[in-house]
């Protein structure tokens, strides 16, 4: 689930034969548990930082991707091109202008790709470049994007089994990871930003543990 930007309402998926037996898909609520609706269909739900758009995605290891309109509930698929899918969970820049993933088709050796939603038909621009040794398909986790839109953090497997590690890139340009904390592996969970994005808390332990 996620919180609407202004926390007064929330966002969550139900998948297909869920337990309250209501259609699968994306529903909202407000806050207090009351005025629960369906919005569209999608495997995951991500609110846009103004709060107008959820992005989602397809189920399944390779995602169409789309934007819902939270009030009306209008679904648009983000690329005509079949080939531009996800395999990532989604994450939205600072800005809301831009969204973030793992595609499922890389243009060459990136990692992500961020898009400018307000284009027609998105241009994916390359961000990360697979460090060498790295397995691919890589297991990815949710990226997250720095407060201050420079920098993304994300959690990659790279062919250690059971070692996965945080690490970072730049959002302006396209370059090689970096690993944050050489003596630590993460657990499962995702990296938040502090606020001034200077710190970034996660779940970790020591490599020899």
């Amino acid at each position: 689930p996620t919180w609407s930007p202004d926390s007064k309402e929330i966002a969550f998926m139900l998948n297909p034969g869920n337990p309250l037996d209501v259609p699968s898909g994306i529903w909202i609520t407000r806050a207090d548990g009351t005025e629960l609706r369906w919005v569209a269909e999608g495997g995951t739900a991500e609110w846009s930082p103004q709060g107008d758009l959820i992005a989602t995605a397809d189920y399944g290891r390779q995602r169409n991707v789309y934007l819902v309109d939270v009030k009306s509930g209008e679904r648009r698929r983000l690329f005509k091109d079949d080939r531009k899918k996800s395999k990532s969970r989604l994450a939205w820049a600072p800005d809301g202008r831009r969204l973030l993933f793992a595609p499922a088709y890389p243009m060459a050796d990136e990692l992500f790709w961020a898009v400018d939603v307000t284009q027609a038909e998105p241009t994916p621009v390359p961000l990360g470049t697979k460090p060498a040794g790295a397995e691919l398909p890589p297991n990815w986790g949710v990226p997250a994007w720095s407060p201050d839109g420079k920098d993304i953090a994300f959690n990659m497997f790279p062919g250690r089994q059971g070692s996965s590690e945080l690490h970072i890139i730049s959002a302006e340009r396209l370059a090689a990871p970096r690993r944050i904390h050489p003596a630590l592996t993460l657990s499962s969970g995702e990296a938040t930003w502090s606020p001034d994005s200077k710190q970034i808390a996660f779940a970790g332990r020591l490599a020899n543990e």
